[in-house]
C-alpha cells in the first residue's frame, strides 16, 4: 500500500493522507490482471497490458484509490524491444494516461529486483540503467504527472551507495527526473537519505523496512528525513505494509 502526505503533516496532530493507493496486485478484484503474459501462439504485448491497466483504473476509481503502482512488465522483453512497443503504442498510452488523469489517479512504478544501479558488476549496472530509461519512457508516454520509478540501491554498504549516486547522475535527464530510491534491509533510511541528497534524488520511506532495520532512528524522524528529500510542491511516496503473522500452510515441491 502506498500513501502520500506532505512535510507539513509532520506538525503535531494527525497526519493527513492526500492519496491512498496500492500495488499492481488488486486483491479486491478477482481475475483482474496486472500485465499481459502472452498465451498459446501469442506473444505478450504492451497494447494488451494497457487494456488491463484501463480496467485497473476503473476499479481504483470505484474503490476510491487515487494511486496505482503499475507493473514494470507492462512492456515485455529487453529494454530495446520494450521501447519499440512503447513507441508503437503511443496512442494507446496517451489514452490510458488520460483516463488516469481524469480519475485523478497517480501512476508510479517499482523497478524489478534485478535493476541494481549500485551493483559492483558494471554489466548489471548498465542493464539497470537501460531498464530504468525504458520504464521512464513508459511513464512519459502515459503522461504520468508526478509518476516516479522507485528503486533500491542494489549494492552492499557505503560502496554500493556511492556507486548508485554516481550512476544515477549518468542516466538521461528524463530518466533521472523519474527516479526515487527506497531504503531496505541493506541500507537504513538515514543512509539512503544521505545518498539521495548527494544524487539529487528523492527518498521513499517504507514502514516495514524501517521496523526491520531502524538504524537507531525513530519512525517519525526517519519519515521526516525522507519527506525532506522531495522537491517543493512534489508529492512524496510512502509505503505501508506488514508481514503475515497467522499460521498458514504452504505446499512444497511439484
Amino acid at each position: 500500500m502506498s500513501l502520500a502526505s506532505s512535510p507539513q503533516s509532520l506538525a503535531p496532530g494527525p497526519w493527513p493522507l492526500r492519496r491512498l493507493g496500492c500495488g499492481p496486485g488488486l486483491v479486491g478484484r478477482a481475475g483482474l490482471r496486472c500485465f499481459d503474459a502472452g498465451g498459446p501462439g501469442r506473444a505478450a504485448h504492451l497494447s494488451v497490458s494497457l487494456a488491463y491497466v484501463r480496467d485497473s483504473l476503473a476499479w481504483c476509481a470505484q474503490a476510491g484509490l487515487r494511486w496505482l503502482r503499475l507493473d514494470p512488465r507492462l512492456a515485455p522483453g529487453p529494454p530495446t524491444e520494450a521501447l519499440a512497443q512503447i513507441e508503437a503504442c503511443a496512442t494507446e498510452l496517451a489514452y490510458v494516461g488520460g483516463l488516469a488523469r481524469a480519475a485523478d489517479i497517480r501512476l508510479t512504478m517499482h523497478a524489478p529486483p534485478g535493476v541494481m544501479l549500485g551493483a559492483a558488476n558494471e554489466r548489471v549496472a548498465a542493464g539497470a540503467a537501460a531498464r530504468l530509461t525504458q520504464l521512464a519512457a513508459l511513464l512519459d508516454g502515459l503522461g504520468a504527472v508526478g509518476g516516479v520509478i522507485v528503486t533500491h540501491v542494489g549494492g552492499a554498504g557505503a560502496e554500493g551507495r556511492a556507486r548508485w549516486a554516481e550512476r544515477v547522475r549518468g542516466v538521461p535527464e528524463a530518466t533521472r527526473a523519474r527516479l526515487a530510491v527506497e531504503h531496505d534491509l541493506g541500507h537504513t533510511a538515514a543512509e539512503v537519505v544521505a545518498m539521495a541528497g548527494a544524487a539529487g534524488a528523492a527518498g521513499v520511506f517504507d514502514l516495514l523496512h524501517h521496523r526491520l532495520r531502524p538504524g537507531g532512528l525513530a519512525t517519525r524522524a526517519a519519515l521526516a528525513q525522507c519527506l525532506a528529500t522531495w522537491p517543493a510542491g512534489g508529492m512524496p511516496e510512502v509505503h505501508l505494509s506488514s508481514p503475515r503473522t497467522e499460521a498458514h500452510l504452504r505446499r512444497r515441491g511439484g
